[in-house]
């Protein structure tokens, strides 16, 4: 499967057992950093990824996307459409 991670290669626990590490190492080291994203789905789906192997091993190297702590609440944007209600002035009601 091109372009995405196979829950075969790499399984859900392990990839969530990484993801903590990751979380804690940003903790440890730089806490106003977090990880932008929690859901497995993500990484399975959509995050890059390169392979290598050395021997009998097999390394994936996941892009694992980081943002500070202010910046870590998703935003929703909202677009107002106004949509004109026919009234009894109107010619065609």
């Amino acid at each position: 499967m091109p372009g995405s991670i196979s829950h075969f290669i790499l399984p859900h626990d392990r990839l969530a057992v990484a993801l903590d590490h990751v979380q804690q190492y940003l903790t440890l080291n730089q806490p106003h950093m977090t990880l932008s994203r929690r859901d497995l789905g993500f990484y399975y789906n959509e995050a890059a990824f390169r392979t290598f192997s050395k021997g009998k091993t097999l390394f994936l190297a996941v892009d694992v996307p980081i943002t500070t702590e202010s910046l870590a609440d998703s935003f929703q944007l909202y677009d107002l459409i106004k949509l004109p209600l026919p009234t009894l002035e109107m010619h065609d009601y």
